[in-house]
């Protein structure tokens, strides 16, 4: 992977570099300004003895031609050996497009770490034979805690699983039933089941997991793991960036802040929510595992990133690995891990990090699924967690999380509320299962959090008490929410190549960030976690909306564009009756290469009337009567051309009542003169099609009772002694409203027994 090349035997003693910046500020004029606008990042925290260089294409010309920079030579006085090493390898298939890029001008200076970083920085920066000079930091995997082995907690579960895997119970994020804990809320999950009935991955999807490396023999992860139709340097399920050479390695063992081994968990745990193979009997189920209606699961390419303490640092690792990520074909790219510097606005960022690992990252953004006529996406889809200090950090932005064209992702608890760690903000984009062992059942201190695949290596001796028979654990952070977000998307994009739809990517992002659940409302009162009081009303629309999977794949339906496959055109969205109403739409099939087709329609309730009109057009008609079931109602159309190439279209179809008023509502009560009474409005009232309802509250008596209604909270305070009519109103989105009355009585309290005056 690796091109070497020797600039003299050069690098300077720390007194040369003093003396080299001093002449150099003096003869320069502005060019020791020029040479700090040329520096990216800062020197606090950075590795000592690398720096990232870009050589301008003269500079480029000039290694190619002598394997030295001149410039740099006469800056850098030579005491020791300086080891240019070009940062993205060569590669003939894609040399023209990497150098249209600039990435082929990247280099790494590598010297002694005794020498004065920063002076060996602003030297090199004086030169004209450089564009940018990068000091190297080290991400940060973004996990609250280490891995927690199955083997040493009891489990509780759902009562009811949705796979034939053993431990799909244990998943709430998949599905969430409100039996495991007094703390986990029903629905709180990503509402997966009704789209593994349409689809459950696609092979031709792939996943770059840029993180440690994946346990690629694990038996519920083998099945799914990429292979390099073409491997050059023994890459067979991707690269070990960290060890410069295609062999993965998880047998290694780093020490946790705490003391403890830590080992190559986390690369695999974020695997197994991706992609372990699902309904085959064994483990966990994977969001885009395969598994139903004979679907393949989305493919797995590792790119380890981390790896063992005493390795050779290839720090620029995450760089290198986005390239190559591109140029083998993923189109999605996990990346749970950040920097512990914040950059507070988009302008930092913008002048402080735009370096290789930005250019990098807007490569993959830019060409990945581009070799490819028939990828679902054109471009790269990068999902970055959001980090692990929001508790401290109060909506700072992070990098890389923070960059607009990444997908940032927050994670929340088996609650709808907020993880504890959660960083969070007006920057983030979406909000996922992260796990918070905050709310954990009472016979397992670890359920709230995230249960997954870890590293089952038998060769290797684990402290933790791990059964390498049975490889599974609990981690939580933004770590594990980001690849439900991953696996979200490479779920619906499997989905889009069974239709033969293909999206760019800027439309795949605007429905996968539109198509989720607004969950600010659950936001209320404050989570405590050790010394800290957190106030959810502080996470109100800077945490995005929970992924939704079946929204998702209905929108995935009704955009992007056909490929090779008939186009189905719908008139509009859905179908849509209140009482006594009627509606119709129609749909026209058509093939763009003007090839043969045949349709088949299919109305599981029997309640479309439909009517074959000319030209491949059909007329849907939905009328409503009193027998009918309330609610959302499906129907397809499927469309298959003589190349067997098929297009899928969802039909929704509403039959709509107006909200009802929920059960357990008192039409009266009393309070005390001069108190306050807050109630919950979304507990009033029902709605048979679960859309979303409008409420207005009115007091007829403001004199006795006062009102303050804010969205779905009503508070009201007793002013004076009397009773008050208080009526709530509920508009659903089809403008039938349904309103009730609740009678307030204002007494006095008149003894100490609690008596009414």
């Amino acid at each position: 992977m690796t091109t070497r090349k020797i600039l003299s035997t050069a690098i300077l003693l720390l007194c040369a570099v003093f003396q080299s910046c001093t002449r150099i500020e003096e003869d320069a004029g502005d060019g020791g300004r020029m040479s700090y606008a040329k520096i990216i990042r800062s020197p606090k925290g950075a590795r000592e003895g690398v720096l990232l260089l870009k050589l301008t294409p003269f500079a480029k010309a000039e290694v190619l031609a002598s394997g030295t920079v001149s410039s740099i030579d006469d800056v850098l006085q030579p005491v020791s050996a300086v080891v240019f090493e070009r940062i993205i390898p060569e590669d003939g298939r894609f040399e023209q497009r990497h150098a249209a890029w600039g990435l082929d001008r990247w280099y790494s200076a590598k010297f002694d770490k005794n020498v004065d970083l920063q002076k060996v920085a602003e030297a090199i920066a004086s030169t004209f034979s450089v564009e940018k000079v990068e000091y190297l930091h080290s991400p940060v995997p973004d996990y609250r805690s280490g891995v927690v082995p199955s083997t040493r907690l009891k489990t509780a579960s759902t009562t009811e699983t949705i796979t034939t895997d053993p431990y799909v119970g244990l998943q709430w994020a998949l599905r969430n039933d409100g039996s495991i804990g007094p703390l986990f809320e029903a629905g709180c999950d990503i509402n997966i089941q009704p789209a593994w009935g349409r689809c459950s991955g696609n092979s031709d999807v792939i996943v770059a997991v840029i993180d440690t490396p994946i346990y690629t023999e694990h038996p519920d992860l083998a099945g799914n793991i990429w292979t390099n139709p073409a491997p050059t340097d023994g890459d067979i399920h991707g690269y070990n960036f960290w060890e410069d050479k295609g062999e993965l390695n998880w047998k290694y063992v780093e020490t946790a802040e705490d003391g403890s081994d830590e080992y190559a968990d986390h690369g695999t745990h974020i695997a197994g929510i991706i992609a372990a193979v699902t309904n085959n009997g064994t483990g966990i189920s994977g969001i885009a595992g395969g598994g139903f209606n004979s679907d393949s699961g989305v493919k797995l390419m590792s790119c380890q990133i981390y790896g063992p303490s005493d390795g050779q640092y290839h720090l620029e690792a995450a760089s290198k690995a986005f390239v190559y990520a591109a140029d083998h074909g993923a189109v999605v790219a996990n990346c749970s891990w950040g920097y512990p510097e914040a950059i507070k606005t988009e302008e930092d960022w913008n002048l402080n990090t735009d370096g290789l690992e930005k250019e990098a990252m807007d490569y993959f953004i830019a060409t990945a699924g581009t070799d490819d006529p028939h990828s679902p996406l054109k471009g790269g889809l990068i999902c970055n967690s959001a980090g692990n200090s929001g508790y401290t950090r109060a909506g700072i932005p992070t990098w890389p999380a923070a960059y607009e064209p990444i997908v940032a992702v927050t994670s929340i608890g088996p609650d709808y509320r907020p993880a504890w760690y959660t960083d969070y903000g007006t920057w983030a984009d979406i909000a996922a299962p992260g796990g918070d062992a905050l709310n954990s059942s009472d016979n397992n201190p670890k359920d709230g959090s995230i249960f997954s695949c870890i590293l089952g290596e038998p060769s290797m001796d684990y402290a933790d008490g791990r059964d390498v028979n049975d490889p599974y654990g609990y981690m939580q952070g933004t770590s594990m929410a980001c690849p439900h977000v991953v696996g979200t998307a490479a779920l619906a994009l499997s989905y889009a190549k069974k239709l033969g739809r293909q999206f760019t990517l800027d439309e795949f992002v605007e429905i996968l960030l539109s198509q989720t659940r607004d969950i600010d409302d659950k936001f209320e009162g404050s989570k405590k976690m050790g010394g800290y009081t957190l106030q959810m009303a502080d996470y109100k629309g800077k945490m995005g909306g929970l992924v939704d999977m079946d929204k998702l794949f209905d929108a995935v339906e009704y955009s992007g564009r056909a490929l090779d496959a008939p186009e189905i055109t719908l008139s509009q969205k859905q179908l849509w009756v209140n009482p006594g109403e009627t509606d119709s739409m129609e749909i026209t099939v058509s093939d763009p290469a003007g090839k043969r087709f045949f349709t088949l329609f299919n109305d599981p309730d029997g309640i479309l009337q439909n009517e074959k009109l000319e030209d491949g057009t059909i007329r849907l008609t939905l009328v409503d009567s009193p027998e009918l079931v309330p609610g959302a109602h499906y129907a397809t159309l499927t469309a298959t051309n003589v190349d067997n190439r098929t297009a899928v279209r969802r039909i929704a179809y509403i039959i709509n009542r107006a909200p009802t008023v929920a059960e357990g509502f008192h039409s009266s009560l009393t309070m005390e003169l001069a108190s306050w009474a807050e109630f919950n409005l979304l507990k009033v009232f029902t709605d048979t099609v679960d859309d979303s309802i409008t409420l207005s509250v009115r007091s007829e008596n403001p004199e006795i009772v006062a009102i303050d209604h804010q969205k779905f909270s009503l508070k009201m305070f007793a002013k004076r002694i009397g009773t008050a009519r208080i009526v709530i109103s509920a508009t659903d989105s089809g403008s039938l409203v349904t309103e009730v009355e609740c009678l307030v009585s204002v007494r006095d309290k008149v003894n100490e027994n609690g008596g009414w005056l």
